[in-house]
């Protein structure tokens, strides 16, 4: 997949190997309208860049709430049903903690 680029010089390499962009050097400045012509400046995906790409095209069809998972907690909240297991939440909270970083002896601490 290539898009034509106007006013971009020399060859680049995109952030994270996603894209190229390759050209020749732009034309002198016109005197007329002060613009640089372009020579033929393009980007292309690279194979990362087209994956990226086409997960993110995937993606865009994936609904944000699992609308089952709600509606199945929902109803077990509403006819009683639903348990919490405190073991397993105070778990994951100590889990959640132990991948913090530790504060340096020095710096400021929040008031």
């Amino acid at each position: 997949m290539t898009s034509e680029i106007k006013g971009v010089r020399g060859v680049q390499a995109g952030s994270a190997g996603l894209y190229a962009i390759t050209g020749t050097p732009a034309a002198p400045a016109s005197r007329d309208t002060g613009r640089q012509a372009s020579l033929g400046d393009r980007v292309s995906l690279t194979g990362l860049g087209s994956q990226v790409q086409a997960l993110a095209r995937t993606l865009e069809h994936v609904p944000v709430v699992d609308q089952a998972r709600v509606s199945s907690v929902r109803e077990a909240v509403v006819d009683g049903s639903y348990e919490i297991d405190n073991a397993r939440v105070a778990d994951k909270i100590i889990r959640f903690e132990l991948m913090l970083p530790e504060p340096r002896y020095g710096d400021a601490s929040p008031a």
